[in-house]
């Protein structure tokens, strides 16, 4: 999920239980501080179901610290969006705990498939004896799904390249790097040099390459009740990019700040389409001892 969701320039952290302990308190850290305005979590006992003691004393002695039903402390969290649907009603409310903490407000967003049905239908039932409601607790996600029907070769493209070996290998990755940061490791480097070695030349054979026209999204690709919102982020974009290059389309030349209607004025006598008014190519001056390739 967190590789999907970086083809598209989304940053995000996740929790993991390979990782040692002081490595997830830094990603905790980090979210709580705001430098990630996603944090991955799950409950593991539901993603690896097991079938023999063998299987199910592995899964118990991992840390169980890295699940986000209990044991961390989130700060600050608004949405909380369940990829997966909680097993059971506990589950769901420790899930769903993380936000909306004192006077704050927050949502919770559950994608459930149908196999997922029973087990939401017991969890509403639930709360609502908890809740003593007569009314449902859930109510429905109202969107047209054929505004999203621009998003649909854009997600299979992303999704069908996060396959099994770039998620092994992503990890495999993640893993060495948790393991050069290790300060109860460096006195074994120190002793073992060649075993750092090995550790910073393995390289990886199935990486995830970075697909710049995904992160870049055509603005008539975005549904109609979020054009606004789109608008708003792009003349926010143009303005930083303007004033980064030191030339800002907001004001003329003695400084004063252009109206709206003036800006639209001098788009439009810029767009030859528009205009109707084309004055020829500019063409490129070479000096005598320059060649044109």
């Amino acid at each position: 999920l967190r590789m999907f969701l970086g083809q598209y320039g989304i940053s995000s952290c996740i929790l993991n239980s390979e990782l040692p302990v002081t490595s997830r308190l830094h990603i905790i850290d980090q979210f709580n501080d705001g430098l990630y305005d996603i944090i991955i979590a799950s409950d593991e006992q539901t993603l690896e179901p097991y079938t023999s003691d063998d299987d199910a004393e592995k899964i118990g002695n991992r840390d169980k610290e890295s699940g986000v039903a209990r044991g961390i402390d989130f700060q600050f969290v608004s949405n909380i969006i369940n990829f997966d649907f909680p097993v059971d009603i506990n589950s769901y409310i420790h899930r769903v705990g993380r936000t909306a903490r004192g006077e704050n407000q927050g949502t919770a967003l559950s994608l459930v498939s149908v196999a997922e049905m029973p087990v939401f239908e017991e969890v509403e039932e639930k709360l609502q004896a908890l809740m003593m409601s007569e009314s449902k607790v859930f109510k429905d996600f109202k969107f047209k799904i054929d505004d999203l029907d621009g998003f649909r070769y854009r997600v299979r493209d992303a999704w069908f390249r996060c396959t099994a070996l770039a998620v092994r290998d992503v990890r495999k990755k993640e893993l060495r790097q948790e393991l050069m940061r290790s300060q109860q490791l460096q006195c074994y480097f120190e002793d073992n040099p060649k075993e750092l070695q090995v550790l910073k030349h393995a390289k990886s054979s199935h990486g995830l390459p970075h697909i710049n026209h995904l992160k870049n999204i055509p603005y008539y690709n975005v549904p109609k009740n979020l054009k606004a919102v789109a608008q708003v982020a792009i003349s926010r974009w143009k303005d930083n990019r303007n004033e980064a290059k030191g030339k800002s389309m907001r004001a003329n030349k003695s400084g004063r700040r252009l109206k709206h209607s003036e800006r639209r004025f001098l788009a439009k006598q810029a767009d030859p389409l528009r205009s109707m008014k084309f004055s020829g190519f500019k063409k490129k001056k070479f000096g005598k001892n320059k060649k044109f390739s």
